[in-house]
């Protein structure tokens, strides 16, 4: 039992009333009847505390609505709760428990006295929840605050209900109910953001070229002469009109963007058998998963497409299916709505749950737009390990990539490869020992 859980008096349980009735009848047949009225008011006094507290509970309405549905790892999420009492009665104590998610996405973000983690059970499964304590709402009052949270890490909280408890003052007997809201709301935390460079993702694809405003300047393609004007770089100066006329001109160049950057997530090389000898012929297989590599390479692609996508660059993202989880596809889209492309791919990301699974390629979806899909970077925990060399073998060294979490053995070398130590300023573990999964 948590040790949070309010702590009911056994005389309030069905046995506690059974034995109160027992012993009142027992009472009678002895001729006390001073104390079978005692017995059965005691007897009745549990009995009501406990359907009080069921029933109260059903009139209680509550709404749960983020001041902003998304935010990054380590950032702060606020929550807008309401609550209301629509009942004739009193509450003299209100607990309302906001699910944190199965892996405790959010705590609170300050006043650490106020909340209590709990483990909420609801269809079976338990997760922790964070729990605000309300001493006496009056009958039909209404009171609403803000709850500041810290979004410890990435991960997505579908929020269809809050968990409630109440009871008497004098702790007789405490209900729950759990508040089912009629439209859920998702709480989206993103992978947390590293500073990265994305410089060596800036390739630059003439077919890219006609797509719109661009961020790279053609130094062979002129587009038109201003006069100089004080501040200009002296490199932009055209010499051989300053030498013909004694004008002095600034070359304007055509600028272009760099075709779309397509980043494929290898979630099986985050993932080592090791064949263990048990001697007799026989010999067991052990399965690791480097979850500290992964949630590191997770946050630094999470922190390119943010970067790329500033730089108004099309970007595409594909993560294999897993277990029961379907295939991710995030492809670049048609419009200028740059941010809407990166969030979909945060989204994405932010919902990876990958235990070791087997995994399955959506080879099928990638073909139909490979001729979009630019530059192709499989992120891996390391070359060697990457279970994607098929698929870059076929795509040929002028289009894929690898961008590895490892350290420079160099073990594929007919592929350029960058890597994780070179892109974040911040040291993202690579010799990390796996969690056996198996």
């Amino acid at each position: 039992m948590d040790k949070n859980q309010p702590r009911n008096s056994i005389f309030s349980s069905w046995p506690g009333f059974l034995t109160f009735l027992f012993f009142t009848v027992l009472a009678l047949y002895f001729r006390a009847g001073f104390l079978a009225v005692f017995l059965l008011f005691f007897a009745f006094l549990f009995c009501g505390a406990r359907r009080w507290s069921h029933s109260i509970l059903k009139h209680i309405l509550v709404s749960v609505v983020p001041v902003s549905a998304s935010v990054h790892a380590g950032g702060k999420l606020t929550l807008r709760v309401n609550v209301m009492n629509r009942s004739f009665l009193p509450l003299i104590w209100l607990d309302v428990i906001i699910p944190a998610g199965s892996r405790e996405i959010f705590r609170p973000a300050d006043k650490e006295e106020d909340y209590v983690y709990y483990t909420l059970s609801t269809e079976g499964s338990n997760f922790p929840g964070i729990r605000q304590r309300l001493t006496w709402l009056s009958a039909w009052q209404e009171i609403g605050w803000d709850a500041d949270m810290t979004a410890v890490k990435r991960g997505v909280v579908e929020l269809s209900g809050v968990k409630l408890r109440a009871g008497d003052g004098f702790g007789l007997y405490a209900g729950e109910h759990w508040y089912e809201f009629d439209v859920p709301t998702d709480l989206i935390v993103y992978p947390g953001l590293v500073p990265v460079t994305v410089q060596p993702f800036l390739r630059v694809i003439q077919d890219g070229a006609a797509m719109g405003r661009g961020e790279t300047e053609d130094v062979t393609v002129l587009k038109n002469i201003r006069e100089y004007l004080p501040g200009d770089p002296a490199k932009r100066i055209n010499w051989r009109m300053l030498a013909g006329s004694g004008r002095m001109n600034i070359n304007i160049y055509e600028t272009i963007r760099p075709g779309c950057v397509t980043f494929i997530l290898d979630l099986y090389s985050f993932r080592k058998n090791v064949e263990t000898d048990l001697g007799g012929g026989e010999s067991r297989t052990d399965i690791y998963l480097f979850e500290d590599a992964l949630e590191g390479m997770i946050s630094i692609t999470a922190s390119v497409i943010q970067g790329i996508s500033e730089k108004r660059i099309p970007v595409a993202l594909f993560i294999p299916a897993y277990g029961s989880i379907t295939a991710a596809v995030c492809t670049p889209g048609d419009g200028d709505d740059w941010a809407e492309q990166a969030s979909g791919c945060m989204r994405q990301l932010a919902m990876i749950d990958y235990q070791a699974e087997d995994t399955v390629f959506p080879d099928e979806e990638f073909r139909k737009i490979n001729h979009l899909l630019g530059n192709i970077y499989f992120c891996v925990f390391s070359e060697e390990s990457s279970s994607m060399k098929n698929l870059a073998d076929e795509l040929g060294r002028g289009r894929a990539r690898f961008v590895s979490c490892s350290g420079k053995n160099r073990a594929y070398e007919e592929f350029d490869c960058l890597y994780c130590e070179d892109l974040c300023s911040e040291p993202v573990l690579s010799k990390v020992k796996g969690r056996r999964i198996i």
